[in-house]
């Protein structure tokens, strides 16, 4: 509350200081009166009239030139209709309907050294009549110089208001930018209306839209300052698009209205506003919101300017020079817009440093969790070989006792009676060990790629006969109906030992699910380029959800005795089909029976 409080009374002192800083200026402008001598110094220096009274919706200006033939320009800003008469003979006319000029010039020539006597005649009065004398070589100058720094305004302003609106366009949430957009058209219009040059609307016209501009100006000013101090918030939660909507139907009332009346209540709303943006402001410096006092000193600069334009106008103080050619209250405007124009850049790019140091500090993470996940990766993959080799080595080691096992029992099966019997069960449990640990050997040496598949002409043909053979009498010897159809010379290129092994495990997995009473076939030929070995069964089938995982290595499906498969015969047989550039695939139906066809490429003739 303390800086508030603070922030409060240095707003106060601010304003007084640049209305007495002002004033002190005024102190050195110089006066003439409405009777007077022109002084020796006019090449040099510029007269402000002052003070221009009114008699009758008449004033009355008697001047003296000690130049027999001398000449001056009468310059007048902001001037109602009126006509200026010169010793009697008019000199100079501005209608309602006439285009709108804010200066008006009016040549003085005196003859033999008489004095000229200049009446300006008004029937609406002039409340904020401005006067000034200089030669014409000093106010072509200084007129030119005036336009120039117009010109210039009317640049700048056009600058910032396509700044605004490409942000706002960019970023439609960042509703004070809109505000901000409105306060520099207003001001924008105001610059040219007051630029110096004749404009293409009628006196009668720009009255009212003069009265608009200045009502509407201050509250535009002040609404803006309160939202940038909330950071594009209005206090109490009021909506903007609310706000925005009222500010435009107030500045309707004023523009088609009483605009006397309205502008006169519009001062009051002015004030208040100025005040609620001095809070806002001030609640905003209490809680650190970043150029909060360059936002004030604008913003008391623009009041101070303007506040000392309105005592000008109604005459308690004289205008400077400066109000007359260059219209002081569009220099507070447009520095107010500047300083508005750099806390929005202010703000986006502080939106644009957090989300770089935001990218910065994800990049960094996943720089660390990729680390990690390395780090991970490897320590996952050493301690899988380090399993790996193990299992090898169980395997390797296994090998020879299950095989020293299977020789004692052979010696031993000779034997009568019980003991004979168990000695053909051990043997049974001893050649399934033997298998099991032989194709879990042969898993892990096809994982490692250390598997040497040498290369030779393979007489496919005679490798599936025998297979037919041995696996015929099985199948007989189970009840299952075995039939084969093979075409003769049908030769491959490739490891004749390992091909005969995938063929087996094919033929053994058909003899597994087939019941008896159950039919298993093996066919041989030719599909173009390819030769294709095909080994079907009626027995129970494969669920459509399995069948992509028969290849896979343990995979054993939904079988009443899992024990009966190790998973690895399919695995094993899938490896070296794919060793000799073949391909395996599979077709199957629950309760007709399952299909695998295997293709080789045909050596060369």
């Amino acid at each position: 509350m303390g800086k508030t409080i603070r922030y409060i009374l240095f707003v106060i002192a601010l304003e007084a200081a640049m209305i007495l800083l002002l004033q002190e200026e005024n102190q050195r402008t110089m006066l003439m009166g409405q009777e007077a001598r022109l002084p020796a110094d006019m090449a040099e220096t510029q007269y402000i009239v002052f003070p221009l009274k009114e008699e009758a919706g008449r004033y009355r200006l008697r001047l003296e030139n000690a130049d027999p033939q001398g000449k001056a320009v009468l310059l007048l800003a902001a001037m109602r209709p009126f006509q200026a008469q010169v010793n009697g003979t008019e000199a100079y006319s501005y209608q309602s309907a006439s285009p709108y000029r804010r200066l008006h010039e009016i040549l003085l020539e005196w003859e033999d050294g008489e004095p000229l006597e200049v009446v300006l005649l008004s029937g609406q009065g002039q409340k904020w009549l401005k006067a000034l004398v200089a030669t014409e070589e000093a106010c072509e100058k200084t007129s030119e110089l005036a336009l120039l720094v117009n010109c210039v305004s009317i640049g700048i302003h056009l600058m910032m208001l396509f700044h605004c609106l490409s942000l706002y366009f960019q970023k439609r949430s960042e509703a004070y930018l809109l505000i901000q957009a409105g306060v520099a058209f207003i001001s924008l219009v105001s610059s040219c209306l007051t630029c110096g040059l004749a404009m293409p609307v009628s006196e009668a016209f720009y009255v009212k839209l003069q009265y608009g501009i200045d009502s509407l100006g201050p509250v535009m000013w002040g609404s803006l300052c309160i939202l940038l101090a909330g950071q594009g918030e209005l206090p109490g939660g009021v909506s903007w698009k609310k706000a925005a909507f009222s500010v435009a139907s107030f500045f309707a009332v004023i523009l088609f209205g009483n605009v006397r009346r309205m502008y006169w209540l519009s001062e009051s709303v002015s004030w208040l506003i100025f005040a609620a943006a001095v809070w806002q402001m001030a609640r905003a410096y209490a809680k650190k919101v970043p150029w909060m006092r360059m936002l004030g000193l604008s913003y008391v600069s623009l009041n101070g300017i303007a506040t000392y334009s309105q005592l000008a106008n109604i005459g308690l103080i004289p205008n400077t020079r400066a109000m007359v050619y260059f219209y002081m209250p569009q220099l507070g405007n447009l520095l107010f817009l500047l300083a508005c124009m750099l806390i929005v850049d202010r703000r986006f790019a502080g939106k644009f440093r957090e989300a770089e140091l935001l990218v910065a500090e994800l990049e960094e993470s996943k720089r660390g969790l990729d680390r990690k996940v390395e780090e991970r990766t490897r320590q996952l993959r050493e301690q899988q070989k380090q399993r790996h080799t193990m299992m090898v080595n169980i395997f390797h080691d296994l090998r020879s006792p299950i095989f020293s096992a299977k020789g004692c029992a052979e010696m031993l099966e000779t034997m009568e009676g019980e003991a004979g019997e168990n000695i053909h069960i051990i043997r049974e449990k001893l050649d399934f060990l033997g298998e099991l640990t032989e194709q879990l050997f042969l898993a892990a040496k096809l994982e490692d790629g250390q598997i040497t598949f040498t290369e030779s002409e393979v007489d496919l043909s005679a490798l599936c006969r025998h297979a037919g053979g041995l696996f015929g009498r099985e199948a007989s010897a189970g009840g299952i109906r075995f039939w084969q159809e093979i075409q003769e010379g049908v030769f491959v290129t490739g490891d004749g030992f390992r091909l005969k092994q995938a063929l087996e495990n094919l033929l053994q997995n058909a003899l597994k699910y087939t019941p008896e009473g159950g039919t298993v076939s093996l066919c041989l030929g030719q599909n173009g380029k390819e030769a294709k070995m095909a080994v079907s069964d009626t027995g129970k089938g494969i669920a459509a959800e399995e069948l992509s995982h028969v290849f896979e290595r343990y995979y054993y499906g939904r079988h009443p005795d899992p024990g009966q498969s190790n998973g690895l015969g399919l695995s094993i047989a899938s490896e070296i089909v794919k060793a000799h550039g073949g391909r395996i695939t599979v077709e199957s139906k629950q309760g007709e029976g399952t299909a695998f066809s295997v293709y080789l490429p045909l050596s060369d003739p």
